[in-house]
């Protein structure tokens, strides 16, 4: 019966000696001192001249110290890692907006080195045929276009009565 009461009494110890320890600075220093406090302590638990064994506690409580100090430097590793690739995002985002806006400042430089504007038109005569043709900030259009007579009974092709006013185009852009 004594036993029992012993072996209820090495739990409670167990507990209360891996609570003080688990919120140690220096976890190697905290598991010897855990280990050194629970012997003195079992040991004045211990009937004198009796075989009991607080062996198996013992090493319980290292066990649990030990993996809770494995546990948490794990997870400040892994935060510090987390950090570190959330450091190295932003660094990637911030180059490539950087590179973005450089773009852009060369493209507002472009145009702004070509405010020009060059258009111009061409009917071909005796024909409903119009060809255009622009120029603007480094792009070339040209378009030619069936453009009715005003007076399809006198003109010089009869094309336009066939097709109707001015329903068919065709346009080619150019970038340079």
């Amino acid at each position: 019966m004594l036993e029992s009461l012993f072996l209820q009494q090495l739990a409670l110890l167990r507990q209360q000696t891996a609570t003080k320890f688990l919120k140690a600075s220096r976890p190697a220093e905290a598991v010897s001192q855990a280990d050194q406090q629970f012997v003195s302590q079992a040991e004045e638990l211990k009937r004198p001249g009796s075989s009991w064994s607080y062996r198996e506690d013992r090493y319980a409580l290292r066990a649990v110290l030990e993996g809770s100090f494995r546990r948490d430097a794990a997870l400040r590793d892994e935060q510090e890692q987390a950090v570190r690739s959330q450091q190295s995002t932003v660094e990637i985002i911030s180059r490539l907006q950087s590179q973005m806006e450089n773009l852009q400042m060369r493209l507002q430089h472009m145009r702004a080195g070509q405010p020009w504007f060059l258009s111009s038109s061409y009917r071909i005569p005796g024909t409903p045929v119009t060809m255009i043709g622009r120029f603007q900030q480094g792009r070339a259009s040209i378009e030619l276009n069936l453009s009715p007579d005003r007076d399809p009974v006198t003109a010089e092709a009869g094309f336009v009565r066939g097709v109707g006013p001015a329903n068919l185009g065709v346009s080619a852009n150019f970038g340079f």
